[in-house]
């Protein structure tokens, strides 16, 4: 029989930056499961842990074991995701990015999007409508208190420097820059961003980011080609 029986909280600081959950096992065959962690289910942010037990020294019941497992980390992921999503205050997000978010009670992430609509792009002559391709997003999980972000900005060329520069000088990663299309004028670009920290430091860098981008525009509205 496999019984939950505690909820833990892990701190692990060698594995801080890592955001991968961890599966292990020290059941027994020997000792026939009577007792023994099944597995636990940790991650890098202090979180909850399910602990689950086998009980009976019947031998064969190592051949339940992976089913134990995934059961174990199933129920352990759902319940770390719907704290994690539970402890972000989406309202702070909302006034510090100057965006309306929306939550993912499943995967327990708050985004907010920017559709870039304030200049036309058209590819291979064809006007591009902004849903097709051309939203801004950053998307939040974690707790107000230690959260970690990740974003997808679409910038046009003479945005790039200003706005990368914005990301680093608020303590943002800029992990990628790409374009997305051929034949797009003006040219489109995608940077990528993340970073972990405080709700207030992650919104608000990503703020200054969108900010830097919306000073270009006003001053020279159309980008050059």
């Amino acid at each position: 029989m496999l019984r939950f029986w505690s909820v833990q909280s892990l701190q692990n600081p060698q594995r801080a930056r890592s955001p991968l959950a961890v599966l292990r096992s020290a059941s027994s065959p020997k000792e026939g499961f009577k007792n023994n962690t099944i597995a636990s289910w940790s991650f890098s942010y202090g979180c909850p842990i399910f602990v689950g037990k086998l009980e009976g020294n019947d031998p064969h019941m190592n051949k339940t074991t992976p089913t134990c497992w995934l059961l174990t980390a199933g129920i352990s992921l759902f319940a770390v995701v719907h704290l994690f999503g539970a402890d972000l205050d989406a309202a702070k997000i909302d006034n510090l990015t100057g965006l309306k978010g929306k939550l993912n009670e499943k995967e327990g992430v708050y985004k907010v999007t920017w559709p870039r609509n304030d200049v036309k792009i058209a590819v291979d002559g064809w006007t591009m409508p902004p849903f097709m391709g051309l939203g801004t997003w950053a998307a939040f999980q974690g707790s107000n208190d230690k959260a970690m972000m990740m974003g997808d900005t679409v910038l046009f060329e003479d945005e790039v420097n200003p706005a990368m520069s914005a990301a680093f000088d608020n303590g943002l990663s800029v992990t990628a820059l790409h374009n997305h299309f051929f034949f797009d004028h003006p040219k489109v670009y995608f940077m990528h961003i993340e970073g972990e920290g405080t709700v207030d430091q992650l919104a608000g860098a990503v703020r200054k980011v969108y900010d830097k981008i919306k000073e270009i525009r006003v001053a020279t509205p159309q980008p050059k080609d």
